[in-house]
């Protein structure tokens, strides 16, 4: 473990791993460590491209898979994700596994996007 407490293999990510504004975001919420700006804690995966970053975050830090629950205490957004991820999981490893560019995903995504700016107002 690092002095924040961190796996070694969430240090290795924060350190060099692909990162996006929603995959931070999990990083922030999940170590409780602030990676960046104010922006990033509320930033929500908007397509498929970036739900691959959190996956891929939460691929390189396996300990952290079980606790995508607690982003739904990020914003309406994340709560929305959350609520479909197993869904939301299959239906982008299924299109990646074909080359298709996630169009099913996307939708999903979406869906939920435009749910959480219902539940907003």
């Amino acid at each position: 473990m690092s002095a924040y407490d961190l796996s070694d293999a969430a240090t290795k990510w924060l350190a060099s791993g692909e990162r996006g504004l929603s995959s931070e975001a999990i990083f922030e919420r999940l170590s409780g460590i602030p990676v960046g700006g104010r922006w990033i804690r509320g930033s929500a995966p908007i397509d498929p491209d970036d739900l691959r970053r959190c996956l891929l975050r939460l691929d390189e830090v396996p300990e952290w898979k079980p606790r995508i629950g607690e982003m739904a205490d990020v914003s309406a957004h994340w709560r929305e994700l959350v609520a479909i991820w197993p869904a939301l999981v299959a239906s982008f490893e299924r299109e990646a596994a074909s080359g298709d560019r996630a169009p099913v995903t996307y939708a999903m995504m979406r869906h939920a996007e435009a749910a959480a700016r219902l539940a907003r107002h």
